[in-house]
């Protein structure tokens, strides 16, 4: 590997590791923020959605930004702007003032991770480029990790502050080294960039966002903000439609297994993403366990995920992703079921047992799917098919975030964590929804 593509990887490998950290460890943190900052169930959930909304409304124009100004202007702006945000998330001295700087966090996000991506595709090629974009990803799983355990650690012994603060050294180090070592690859194009799109997809996620968070009693808020969601889902539509380059070319929906497995990334995310918000605070705020024990939790997940991933993305390969797709979402289900019944009790008995059975369908879920999503479409629209599938993802996270409350019938985080086998319950038979999608509409297509 020549000194420029290791640098490059490098460069990318801690960049896309401050997303990757900041889009779990904030969980763990979430109470220590609110016995600090108040806030209640509402300013939980925005704390976790002012990060998403940017990031799942912006990732695919972050992509057309780096092809316009280049890809190492982007990537380096990005941690820039990443880099100030988190000083601002680490000295907020208000809800509000950390809910602006999280979204910041997450505009900044959605600029340096298709860009990092993007270099490593323009610096490698070939079986390199595979195999860079591999090692990208791992670590990507590593960083998500240690990332939760770290600021579990230091919520504990320190501050919930310092685990915005940990992302400056992480940040300086990327900007180094793109700044000395990533050379500028190929010319920066004329493209056009789809802020209206953007802008509409901001407008209508923010405003449901918005609804479901509001607490009970505000039925005529909710009702406004629901009709402007609806509006400017519809007036994105037609932007995409009429547009010159949409970030969003709808015509990839007219695919079926595209369009299937992204409804099944959806509902399995959504699912997922109310037990990644409520599982700390159940294990904190409920049982009176550490940051770094309910960070701990999570770990069954990334070590079967390591572990497993390459084996189920071979399956699915070889025999199609149907079978491990419905078999996975399954699994998932009945981890959530086991939660449910045994999660309130023995944390050893109870919870990672539960944890360990959602990991194994996850294993069985992500790599599968990932390889229906790149062949949906075809390898010359491989990017936009995992960018569009990204999106979904994050959208789906946010939508999660957003219901939970209204889920669990709380405004406090004692009553969030008092309804965690509801909550489970409700994820469980969205993962159920997701096995049936995929035993009765994922069909791969048969090859020319």
């Amino acid at each position: 590997m020549r000194q420029h593509e290791r640098w490059t990887l490098i460069a990318t490998i801690l960049g896309s590791s401050l997303g990757f950290v900041d889009a779990t460890v904030v969980n763990v943190a979430i109470p220590a923020i609110s016995r600090d900052l108040g806030g209640g169930a509402a300013g939980a959930q925005w704390t976790i959605a002012a990060y998403l909304l940017p990031l799942a409304s912006f990732v695919l124009v972050g992509g057309a930004l780096g092809d316009r100004f280049g890809h190492r202007r982007t990537f380096l702006f990005g941690v820039i702007a990443f880099a100030i945000a988190s000083i601002a998330c680490g000295v907020s001295q208000n809800v509000t003032q950390l809910i602006a700087s999280r979204a910041v966090q997450g505009a900044a996000a959605a600029l340096f991770m298709p860009a990092s991506l993007a270099l490593l595709g323009t610096t490698f090629s070939g079986a390199a480029r595979g195999k860079a974009i591999g090692t990208w990803s791992a670590f990507g799983s590593v960083a998500s990790a240690i990332g939760p355990l770290l600021g579990g650690w230091l919520v504990d012994h320190w501050s919930w502050r310092y685990a915005f603060f940990i992302n400056l050294p992480v940040a300086i180090a990327a900007l180094a080294m793109t700044w000395y070592f990533v050379p500028v690859a190929g010319k920066a194009q004329q493209r056009h960039v789809d802020t209206a799109g953007a802008v509409l997809a901001v407008l209508a996620l923010g405003a449901l966002t918005a609804a479901l968070t509001l607490p009970n009693g505000n039925g005529a808020w909710q009702g406004t903000l629901l009709v402007v969601s609806a509006a400017a889902f519809v007036a994105f539509l037609w932007r995409e439609r009429r547009a010159q380059a949409p970030m969003m070319p709808l015509d990839v929906w007219s695919s079926r297994l595209f369009s299937s497995v992204n409804a099944l990334t959806f509902v399995i995310y959504a699912a997922l993403s109310l037990f990644m918000f409520l599982l700390p605070i159940r294990l904190i705020v409920g049982a009176g366990h550490s940051a770094t024990m309910s960070a701990a939790a999570l770990l069954p997940i990334v070590v079967e995920l390591f572990v497993l991933s390459r084996w189920t993305g071979q399956w699915a390969s070889i025999s199609g992703p149907r079978v491990p797709l419905t078999l996975g979402a399954v699994l998932v289900s009945a981890g959530f079921v086991f939660l449910a019944v045994f999660g309130g009790g023995d944390y050893w008995r109870g919870v990672l047992p539960g944890v360990a059975i959602l990991g194994l369908g996850m294993a069985l879920t992500v790599a599968p799917l990932t390889t229906a999503v790149m062949a949906a479409l075809g390898d010359a629209r491989a990017g936009l098919a995992s960018g569009i599938n990204n999106a979904v993802a994050c959208t789906a996270g946010l939508a999660g975030v957003s219901a939970v409350a209204l889920i669990a019938g709380a405004s406090t985080q004692r009553e969030l964590a008092d309804a965690f086998p509801r909550v489970m319950i409700a994820s469980a038979v969205l993962a159920l929804l997701g096995s049936a999608i995929a035993a009765i509409f994922v069909r791969t297509p048969a090859k020319s």
